[in-house]
Protein backbone atom coordinates (compact mmCIF):
# COMPACT_ATOMS: atom_id res chain seq x y z
CA UNK A 1 0.00 0.00 0.00
CA UNK A 2 2.79 2.47 0.89
CA UNK A 3 4.71 1.91 -2.39
CA UNK A 4 1.48 2.58 -4.30
CA UNK A 5 0.93 5.84 -2.37
CA UNK A 6 4.57 6.87 -2.94
CA UNK A 7 4.53 6.25 -6.70
CA UNK A 8 1.10 7.86 -7.08
CA UNK A 9 2.31 11.00 -5.24
CA UNK A 10 5.48 11.09 -7.31
CA UNK A 11 3.47 10.86 -10.55
CA UNK A 12 1.13 13.65 -9.34
CA UNK A 13 4.12 15.89 -8.56
CA UNK A 14 5.73 15.10 -11.92
CA UNK A 15 2.48 15.93 -13.73
CA UNK A 16 2.05 19.17 -11.79
CA UNK A 17 5.60 20.44 -12.29
CA UNK A 18 6.49 19.07 -15.72
CA UNK A 19 3.63 17.29 -17.48
CA UNK A 20 0.95 19.99 -17.27
CA UNK A 21 3.24 22.87 -18.37
CA UNK A 22 4.52 20.76 -21.26
CA UNK A 23 0.97 19.82 -22.30
CA UNK A 24 -0.10 23.49 -22.21
CA UNK A 25 2.95 24.48 -24.29
CA UNK A 26 2.06 21.90 -26.95
CA UNK A 27 -1.60 23.00 -26.90
CA UNK A 28 -0.63 26.68 -27.23
CA UNK A 29 1.49 25.93 -30.29
CA UNK A 30 -1.17 23.68 -31.85
CA UNK A 31 -4.09 26.08 -31.32
CA UNK A 32 -2.70 29.62 -31.15
CA UNK A 33 -5.05 32.44 -30.17
CA UNK A 34 -3.99 35.85 -31.44
CA UNK A 35 -3.79 38.55 -28.80
CA UNK A 36 -5.42 41.85 -29.74
CA UNK A 37 -2.86 44.47 -28.80
CA UNK A 38 -3.69 48.12 -29.04
CA UNK A 39 -2.10 51.25 -27.70
CA UNK A 40 -3.94 52.30 -24.56
CA UNK A 41 -3.37 55.22 -22.22
CA UNK A 42 -5.71 55.16 -19.21
CA UNK A 43 -7.31 58.22 -17.71
CA UNK A 44 -5.84 59.12 -14.31
CA UNK A 45 -7.06 61.17 -11.34
CA UNK A 46 -4.21 62.32 -9.12
CA UNK A 47 -5.37 63.19 -5.59
CA UNK A 48 -3.41 65.78 -3.60
CA UNK A 49 -4.28 65.86 0.11
CA UNK A 50 -3.66 69.36 1.49
CA UNK A 51 -4.00 71.18 4.80
CA UNK A 52 -2.70 74.74 5.10
CA UNK A 53 -0.39 74.37 2.09
CA UNK A 54 -0.54 78.00 0.92
CA UNK A 55 3.24 78.18 0.54
CA UNK A 56 3.60 75.17 -1.78
CA UNK A 57 0.23 74.30 -3.38
CA UNK A 58 0.62 76.58 -6.43
CA UNK A 59 4.09 75.21 -7.19
CA UNK A 60 2.81 71.63 -6.71
CA UNK A 61 -0.15 72.10 -9.06
CA UNK A 62 2.06 73.75 -11.71
CA UNK A 63 4.44 70.81 -11.42
CA UNK A 64 1.62 68.28 -11.82
CA UNK A 65 0.14 70.17 -14.78
CA UNK A 66 3.52 69.91 -16.53
CA UNK A 67 3.42 66.11 -16.47
CA UNK A 68 3.98 64.50 -19.84
CA UNK A 69 0.54 62.91 -19.94
CA UNK A 70 -2.29 63.57 -22.42
CA UNK A 71 -4.19 66.58 -20.99
CA UNK A 72 -7.62 65.07 -21.65
CA UNK A 73 -6.75 61.98 -19.60
CA UNK A 74 -5.38 63.64 -16.45
CA UNK A 75 -7.49 65.03 -13.62
CA UNK A 76 -5.99 66.69 -10.52
CA UNK A 77 -8.17 66.52 -7.42
CA UNK A 78 -7.08 68.65 -4.45
CA UNK A 79 -8.66 67.40 -1.22
CA UNK A 80 -8.37 70.31 1.18
CA UNK A 81 -8.97 69.45 4.82
CA UNK A 82 -10.12 72.52 6.72
CA UNK A 83 -7.34 74.75 5.44
CA UNK A 84 -7.31 78.03 7.36
CA UNK A 85 -4.96 79.83 4.99
CA UNK A 86 -5.32 80.73 1.28
CA UNK A 87 -4.91 77.13 0.02
CA UNK A 88 -8.52 76.84 -1.20
CA UNK A 89 -8.40 80.28 -2.84
CA UNK A 90 -5.22 79.38 -4.73
CA UNK A 91 -6.68 76.07 -5.92
CA UNK A 92 -9.92 77.82 -7.01
CA UNK A 93 -7.75 80.12 -9.15
CA UNK A 94 -6.28 77.06 -10.87
CA UNK A 95 -9.76 75.53 -11.12
CA UNK A 96 -11.03 78.61 -12.96
CA UNK A 97 -8.35 78.56 -15.65
CA UNK A 98 -7.54 74.82 -15.86
CA UNK A 99 -10.38 72.30 -16.40
CA UNK A 100 -8.22 69.42 -15.15
CA UNK A 101 -8.07 70.80 -11.59
CA UNK A 102 -10.86 70.17 -9.07
CA UNK A 103 -11.15 71.19 -5.41
CA UNK A 104 -12.87 69.15 -2.72
CA UNK A 105 -13.17 70.92 0.65
CA UNK A 106 -13.81 69.44 4.08
CA UNK A 107 -14.88 71.78 6.87
CA UNK A 108 -13.96 71.35 9.67
CA UNK A 109 -10.71 69.41 9.52
CA UNK A 110 -11.33 65.66 9.32
CA UNK A 111 -7.79 64.26 9.17
CA UNK A 112 -5.63 62.79 6.43
CA UNK A 113 -7.48 59.47 6.22
CA UNK A 114 -10.77 61.20 5.58
CA UNK A 115 -9.22 63.41 2.90
CA UNK A 116 -8.08 60.28 1.10
CA UNK A 117 -11.76 59.43 0.64
CA UNK A 118 -11.59 61.82 -2.31
CA UNK A 119 -10.34 58.81 -4.23
CA UNK A 120 -13.81 57.34 -4.06
CA UNK A 121 -15.54 60.60 -4.92
CA UNK A 122 -17.16 60.95 -8.34
CA UNK A 123 -14.43 61.23 -10.92
CA UNK A 124 -14.22 60.88 -14.69
CA UNK A 125 -11.38 58.38 -14.34
CA UNK A 126 -10.97 54.82 -13.15
CA UNK A 127 -7.28 55.03 -12.28
CA UNK A 128 -6.38 57.12 -9.23
CA UNK A 129 -3.10 57.95 -7.56
CA UNK A 130 -2.29 59.82 -4.40
CA UNK A 131 0.21 62.63 -3.95
CA UNK A 132 1.48 64.47 -0.92
CA UNK A 133 2.49 68.10 -0.94
CA UNK A 134 6.16 68.55 0.01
Amino acid sequence: MIPLLFWGSLKALAWTHAGYPAAMGVLARACPRPIAREEMTPSVALVVCAHDEEAVIARRLENLLELEYPPGLLELVVASDGSGDRTNEIVRGFEGREPRVRLIEWQPSTGRCARARARSSPSRTRTRSGSRTP
